[in-house]
């Protein structure tokens, strides 16, 4: 019963708040790729604001459990990005992603410490 009580906190929480902070003072930011290069990529909130994250090559990418790359990440694809930096001068450490098709949900996708 506990168990299922977290769960269903966390993904209220999820669900509230797009600009979640956690691990510490680094933010996720959870959505959909807007557009994606390789010097950022914009997240469409569920809200409807978008967000430019910066990606360097320190950025990790991970498509459901697997490794991967910055090339597999395309437009439309669900996102949780773990950052460092202020809102406004965000820079990708990691990006979790899974294809719209996929039923992960962005809770599904948190990194777990």
């Amino acid at each position: 019963m506990l168990k299922r009580m977290s769960t269903l906190a966390m993904i209220a929480v999820f669900c509230l708040h797009t600009l979640a902070f956690a691990h510490g003072d680094r933010p996720h930011v959870m959505g959909t790729v807007a557009a994606v290069d390789a010097q950022h990529v914009v997240v469409q909130t569920k809200e409807g604001k978008t967000l430019s994250v910066l990606l360097n090559t320190a950025t990790q990418y991970r498509k459901g459990d697997a490794a991967a790359t910055g090339v597999d990440l395309k437009v439309g694809d669900r996102v949780v990005v773990e950052a460092t930096g202020e809102k406004d001068t965000l820079t990708a450490s990691e990006i979790r992603f899974a294809s719209p098709d996929e039923k992960t949900g962005h809770e599904g996708m948190m990194h777990q410490h």
